[in-house]
């Protein structure tokens, strides 16, 4: 979602035009890519690693105690 306004930025060395070949807009994308979101989405996923990190263990632990305090099986 953050890289939506990649077609409109103004014209120049990271922005899309019409009719470039795959290797040259795949070039420029990285570029934007980089530029303006690389370090935005490093963080964030540090953030997640933390957080999984911290609370994994603590919420798989609930999580085990209510799949065995409600499961159930049906007799017949």
């Amino acid at each position: 979602m953050n890289l939506w306004f990649w077609p409109f930025s103004p014209p120049g060395e990271l922005a899309w035009s019409p009719g470039m070949g795959f290797g040259e807009t795949l070039r420029r994308y990285l570029l934007f890519y980089g530029v303006t979101s690389f370090a935005w989405d490093s963080l964030r996923a540090i953030g997640n690693v933390l957080l999984v990190a911290a609370l994994g263990r603590p919420i798989l632990k609930e999580l085990r105690r209510f799949k065995a305090r409600f499961q159930f099986e049906v007799e017949g």
